[in-house]
């Protein structure tokens, strides 16, 4: 995420949108799950691939034919995940949503607390006529720049934290 900010950060071209609130101008995150995915997640650690949770295959005859109606593991039972796991489908059920409501705990603390700093900008921006110290509205913008990029990125992966628990808290707590 850290390179994804500094990227968007250089290039005014990726300045897409204006945030009404604070007026600043603002890149989209597309798509993150490859880079959430892939920083040394359990799973990409242990070799796994998008398509052997995604896909699983199916066994028809004595050929093996991926499924290739995408879609998350727990819309299937889970059955992608009890080929290694020998848990039982309701405890991995049950350690998945455990991740996913502290991902949303977390990405709604965000959320509340890039609100609060975004309606705080609208009352500076409100008084920039007054005695106004320029330094620290650039110092302040920056961090809640920061923490607004890992908060879009949040929002945008899908796994709503899965792909990655630790990764998730860190850019979370880090946007907090």
């Amino acid at each position: 995420i850290e390179n994804i900010i500094k990227f968007i950060k250089n290039d005014p071209k990726y300045l897409e949108w204006k945030q009404a609130v604070t007026g600043f101008k603002l890149g989209f995150l597309r798509h993150p799950e490859f880079e959430f995915f892939t920083r040394q997640s359990v799973h990409f650690k242990g070799g796994l691939a998008c398509a052997d949770c995604h896909m699983p295959y199916r066994r028809v005859g004595s050929a093996k034919i991926s499924d290739h109606n995408l879609m998350s593991p727990l819309k299937d039972d889970l059955r992608a995940c009890i080929k290694c796991h020998p848990e039982k489908t309701e405890e991995l059920r049950s350690q998945v949503l455990a991740i996913q409501d502290r991902t949303v705990s977390l990405l709604l603390r965000a959320g509340y607390s890039a609100a609060t700093a975004a309606k705080l900008f609208e009352i500076a921006n409100k008084n920039r006529d007054k005695d106004f110290d320029r330094g620290l509205y650039e110092k302040a913008k920056d961090f809640y720049l920061e923490a607004m990029y890992r908060l879009i990125f949040m929002g945008a992966e899908n796994s709503l934290g899965f792909h990655n628990p630790s990764e998730a808290g860190r850019i979370l707590g880090d946007s907090i």
